[in-house]
């Protein structure tokens, strides 16, 4: 891997801070072409355009090889021969930009036409492609997963190079084929990159500038040995939840400390007590329980919107309205609005600190007109009729408006109540009855295997269990459907953990296995808000391979510092936190399957896919990419 790090303190680069990390790649697959085979509506972007790109890539690279860092990561410029070209819109002074530079890798001395050149849409498009030129020295294509180099679908010759294919996610393999993209790839994952750059950054200049980058351990997802207790593995009827407390336990001193009720520990001699052996002291047990196999982590881990979710945005102060991410940019992201397939509306362009996730708001609840039509599925209802015949407003068009604002919360509530999986996944030794996958839309947000979801803990498995106060995080270590007699169920197979406050001079705690990264940006935020007052914080394991139904499925897990100031304001956000106190965010949150007024029907639960998820709420035509790293069964 030919990459050189660097400062930007001569300041070479203008807009870049001059103590920023500057990320320089030596090797490139790009290739220069003849100006006449770009389409001729898009022309060479500013310079000024093609250092935003390098700005949005090299943070994304920033947040995958140091997520506990908020140092500002650039790119020194685009790999050679990589460039950015601009399209204006029609009737629009905004343009739609575009990476230009990857290979040809057709035969263009066979006589034929050459090909149309292919180009990526976004930073996220080009992503994958350029974490593979950084991490594989060999560029083996075979060892990329974006959408030129392992295309998810055969295209057709009608298709345009680098267009999204219409009535479907492009996102699947072909038809038939059972692996998704990536699961096998030899593509060195963020972590092992990351290995091989420790040492080499500049120090971190934020509020976290006491933390090295070097002494965080990356991210992976291991496969480590299980550990011995009460186990219950996909598969198992009953699970058998860890103990509960005993009658002798202190809670007081429970609340404070680094104590957990595995180990039915008390302590005494202490206000707050420090940190116990509980996370180490666990043995281990030979005989491993099925897991699902280790993949790399998703592109979009970090950030806090995700394509293909149904997020709330601003229509004017105080207005919000439902739509889908098409595709995502910290800075503007393209959102469809919800509707009904008779009344599309145009995609707009929504900034990120006007959207908020679904599980902010209640859906209202739907007009009393259209009470009886909200358990049928969308697709079937005759919208035109419907136009026709509520009589919703003396003026026509806001009348069709109306109706258009009803039938987005009629398809929330189907896609709330909906799940579709991704990433099917071969394992050894699976009874006939599981299928393991690396991630699912549930409801109308995305969960990735390894990473941490908002979970429903039960009495029996911590004492405090109802406390919204607490942060409770389950480690999704294995996504499933178990197959019966009655159909198929969706299992989440994981640990639970508990974000607990303890004593500064406690030692820190040695994890059986890496957390994901969102749990130890979490820590990190939270200790860096307790530290003046003596104390820190720790996850601690209170439950152990445990089994979870859909229903204890809470929905994915935001960390406080990204979506706290969204749901308090920032400056309540910042006031609270200035006195040393974080907000609970889980007081502000739904959970998947609250949606008003809806009883589940057989037409809701398991989809094909994300867009049959969204049929009859958005045209069938529209062009619904999941990225590269997203693979649903066609």
């Amino acid at each position: 891997m030919d990459v050189q790090l660097s400062t930007n303190e001569q300041g070479q680069l203008p807009g870049v801070p001059q103590n920023a990390t500057v990320i320089m790649l030596t090797q490139s697959d790009g290739m220069e072409f003849d100006e006449t085979r770009a389409r001729p509506e898009h022309k060479r972007a500013s310079l000024e355009e093609e250092r935003n790109w390098c700005n949005r890539l090299g943070s994304m690279i920033g947040n995958q090889l140091w997520p506990l860092s908020n140092q500002f990561v650039t790119l020194h410029s685009l790999p050679k021969h990589y460039h950015i070209r601009a399209k204006v819109r029609a009737n629009s002074k905004r343009q739609d930009f575009y990476c230009y530079g990857y290979p040809d890798t057709e035969d263009e001395n066979n006589g034929k036409k050459k090909p149309a050149l292919k180009y990526y849409r976004s930073c996220v498009d080009f992503f994958p492609h350029l974490l593979w030129l950084y991490s594989d020295r060999t560029l083996d294509r075979k060892n990329c997963t974006c959408k030129f180099c392992r295309p998810p679908l055969v295209h057709t010759s009608e298709e345009a190079p680098g267009a999204a294919a219409p009535n479907q996610a492009r996102s699947g393999p072909v038809a038939g084929s059972s692996s998704a993209p990536g699961i096998t790839s030899q593509v060195p994952a963020p972590a092992a990159i990351a290995s091989q750059l420790t040492g080499q950054r500049p120090a971190p200049i934020s509020s976290f500038s006491s933390t090295n980058p070097a002494s965080i351990p990356p991210f992976t997802h291991p496969i480590p040995v299980p550990v011995t207790g009460q186990e219950t593995a996909p598969g198992v009827a009953s699970p058998v939840p860890a103990p509960a407390p005993t009658t002798n336990q202190n809670p007081s001193a429970l609340k404070g400390g680094f104590t957990t009720p595995m180990t039915q520990a008390t302590t005494a001699s202490s206000s707050v007590p420090a940190i116990s052996a509980s996370i180490n002291s666990l043995a281990y047990n030979a005989n491993p329980v099925p897991r699902a196999p280790a993949t790399p982590a998703q592109v979009d881990e970090f950030v806090l919107f995700r394509v293909g979710e149904i997020v709330w945005y601003t229509v004017k102060e105080g207005t919000f309205r439902l739509g889908v991410i098409l595709q995502y940019n910290p800075t503007s992201s393209r959102v469809k609005p919800l509707s009904h397939f008779h009344r599309p509306l145009d995609n707009i362009d929504v900034p990120e600190s006007n959207m908020r996730p679904f599980l902010t708001y209640s859906v209202p609840k739907v007009h009393e007109r259209l009470q009886g039509l909200r358990d049928i599925p969308m697709h079937e209802i005759d919208w035109a009729v419907q136009e026709q015949q509520l009589d919703m407003h003396p003026d026509p068009r806001a009348n069709i408006s109306l109706v258009s604002i009803e039938a987005s919360k009629m398809g929330a509530y189907h896609i709330d109540h909906s799940y579709s999986l991704f990433n099917v996944m071969s394992a050894p030794h699976l009874p006939p009855t599981q299928q393991f996958y690396g991630g699912v839309f549930f409801g109308c947000e995305k969960i990735n295997l390894h990473e941490a979801v908002r979970v429903h803990v039960e009495q029996n498995e911590h004492y405090q269990w109802n406390d919204n106060n607490l942060i409770f995080a389950m480690v999704v270590k294995t996504i499933f459907i178990q197959t019966d007699n009655q159909g198929d169920h969706l299992r989440f197979w994981g640990d639970i953990w508990l974000l607990q406050e303890g004593s500064a001079s406690s030692p820190p705690a040695v994890y059986p296995e890496p957390l994901p990264p969102a749990m130890q940006r979490e820590k990190m935020f939270q200790d860096n808000v307790k530290r003046p007052y003596g104390t820190r914080f720790e996850w601690v394991r209170i439950c152990h391979n445990v089994v979870k139904g859909e229903n204890s499925i809470r929905g994915r897990f935001y960390e406080s510092a990204k979506l706290g100031p969204i749901l308090y304001g920032a400056e309540e956000w910042n006031r609270h936190v200035g006195t040393g106190e974080v907000p609970s965010i889980q007081k502000k949150l739904n959970n998947r399957g609250d949606s008003n007024d809806h009883t589940a029907l057989p037409t809701d639960g398991r989809k094909r896919s994300r867009m049959d998820a969204l049929a009859g709420i958005i045209p069938n035509d529209v062009a619904l990419y999941l990225g590269s790293g997203v693979a649903e069964q066609q």
